[in-house]
């Protein structure tokens, strides 16, 4: 009797709704600039010039940036808190 040595891979079906989901959760937790903003207690137009300075990244929707919790962690560590410059040897 013949065995089957290949593995086992999930139905595309799954696949498709794994990847559906991940990209739900991913734009539920997006939003608008004014409301991170908001939430995180910055000035009005910070992140909009820290976008065109190229220093966070964000979304494009439509004529509109939207961010994630996740970028501005990333811009706030990288540019919001103080870098110590290291010694020189």
């Amino acid at each position: 009797m013949p065995v089957n040595t290949l593995p086992e891979s999930r139905s595309p079906t799954e696949e498709m709704m794994a990847h559906y989901s991940a990209i739900l959760a991913n734009f539920k937790d997006r939003m608008s600039l004014t409301q991170a903003e908001e939430l995180y207690d910055m000035t009005h137009g910070e992140l909009k010039a820290a976008i065109d300075n190229g220093k966070c990244r964000f979304y494009k929707c439509g004529t509109r940036y939207k961010v994630s919790h996740q970028f501005i962690g990333e811009y706030i560590e990288k540019w919001c808190t103080h870098q110590n410059e290291p010694l020189p040897c």
